[in-house]
């Protein structure tokens, strides 16, 4: 069991570039949590390829509170 079991945790603003989004989404994996990636739709498949098994949501940030909706 981990910390986060059964929990959607949403990822915003990820960093890409520098590798802290990667990061970030394989412990909250490893803790047993679903992460939710918000990002550009311009990033979109960048995204996608360091997301393996992830859900990536392509919006602009004007929608987060809705996205935020879907997380604990």
């Amino acid at each position: 069991m981990g910390l986060l079991d059964g929990k959607i945790v949403l990822l915003s603003g990820v960093g890409i570039g520098s590798g802290i989004g990667t990061a970030t989404m394989r412990e909250v994996i490893s803790q047993g949590g679903s992460p939710v990636i918000t990002c550009y739709p311009a990033m979109f498949e960048r995204v996608e390829e360091m997301a393996e098994g992830t859900h990536i949501f392509p919006c602009d940030f004007s929608q987060e509170d809705g996205i935020a909706g879907m997380c604990e």
